[in-house]
């Protein structure tokens, strides 16, 4: 199972503040782009379900610039020494659907299969296409969330075989992903 990290920042978006805890320089900068992720989705999209908030936020904690371009690193809390995913593996109906599951403080499955979700749905241009067309949906009415069958929907346009190459993707090598 993928480790638990250590809570170093938090965002208190009622307050639009983001507290973090300096730790060696590379750990610093991931926490500090997880909470800055935090903050664009509250102030750009608005209220968005948790497991999206945290997929994301872990999504971009690997982002490095590279020349012309950026590259995003698969989370390796969430990986074993090969780039296998080790986190708890859930489908995409659990996922998306995994609110309450947050009260119950199940962190490590929690943000495990968040990035995966996001990590998987990054992989293509579709995925992205789709992924950009829940967050335009999602910004509508700031303060209320879509639906998860809604957001399964969005998330599979174009992509009939979502849940299956899903499950696939996940006994695969995670790859770097250049944006």
């Amino acid at each position: 199972m993928g480790r638990v990290k250590p809570s170093s920042g938090i965002y208190i978006p009622n307050n639009g503040i983001a507290l973090i805890k300096l730790a060696d320089l590379d750990r610093t900068r991931r926490i500090v782009i997880h909470e800055v992720v935090h903050v664009l989705n509250h102030t750009m999209i608005g209220r968005t379900p948790t497991w999206f908030d945290e997929g994301i936020a872990e999504y971009f904690e690997g982002i490095n610039p590279e020349m012309n371009f950026s590259v995003i690193h698969p989370n390796k809390d969430w990986l074993n020494e090969k780039g296998i995913f080790i986190g708890h593996k859930k489908t995409i109906s659990a996922i998306i659907s995994s609110s309450n599951d947050w009260q119950r403080r199940n962190y490590s499955q929690l943000y495990s299969s968040s990035w995966s979700l996001i990590h998987y749905i990054m992989e293509d241009e579709q995925g992205r296409k789709n992924l950009a067309l829940y967050m335009e949906n999602e910004s509508f009415n700031s303060c209320d969330l879509i639906e998860s069958n809604i957001i399964h929907a969005l998330l599979r346009s174009n992509k009939p075989d979502l849940d299956r190459a899903f499950d696939i993707f996940l006994l695969a090598k995670q790859e770097i992903h250049r944006i």
